[in-house]
């Protein structure tokens, strides 16, 4: 198989260990020079989950792995950008959404919640790398609020209490995700 990074291309053998060996060769010079995987194709296909998974279940049809990286800090500063977007367009849906809660609920407002409980992951895997990769101890209590309101949300789910899912929405989740914007503002192209 043909194996593409920094530029670069190498031959490797269809082989799980041989692959293994190389792509930790690959993470430590990525670590070395700053640089983060920003996206994995596999014969033309972007993988973006259970990547070692997909390698596993097709290593003998594999032609080709492409590993597209990027700078670090240019990473980080994308995310942040990112994450400040979501929040801005969140924060007004999460009110509309809350008072659906106390209203009638309809299929759309579960579709509305499916998707708010997904950004909400997404929140939370931006804020631990932040913590991880800017050091952003600030954001680090957040985090522990956050999650444990997210789990707070599931059991009201399970529960099917409407009325504390709209509750938490507004009384809770909405004051953090300010409290975060107002931290990635802060942060918005900074990270050096």
């Amino acid at each position: 198989m043909k194996f593409s990074y920094l530029d670069k291309d190498y031959e490797l053998e269809n082989n799980i260990s041989i692959l293994n060996e190389f792509l930790i060769q690959m993470n430590a010079n990525f670590q070395k020079q700053g640089r983060i995987i920003k996206t994995i194709m596999i014969d033309g296909i972007e993988i973006n989950q259970e990547f070692e998974q997909y390698v596993i279940n097709n290593i003998q049809k594999i032609n080709h792995i492409e590993i597209l990286d990027v700078d670090l800090k240019v990473f980080l500063n994308e995310v942040i950008i990112e994450a400040i977007q979501y929040l801005q367009n969140a924060l007004p849906e999460l009110e509309k959404l809350h008072e659906e809660f106390y209203s009638e609920i309809t299929a759309s407002t579960w579709e509305k919640f499916n998707f708010f409980l997904e950004g909400g992951q997404w929140i939370l895997q931006v804020v631990q790398v932040l913590i991880e990769q800017v050091q952003m101890k600030e954001i680090e209590e957040i985090q522990g609020k956050l999650t444990s309101i997210l789990e707070e949300m599931l059991s009201a789910l399970e529960n099917q209490d409407t009325t504390l899912i709209g509750d938490l929405l507004s009384y809770e989740i909405s004051p953090i995700y300010e409290e975060i914007l107002s931290l990635l503002k802060q942060k918005e192209g900074s990270v050096k």
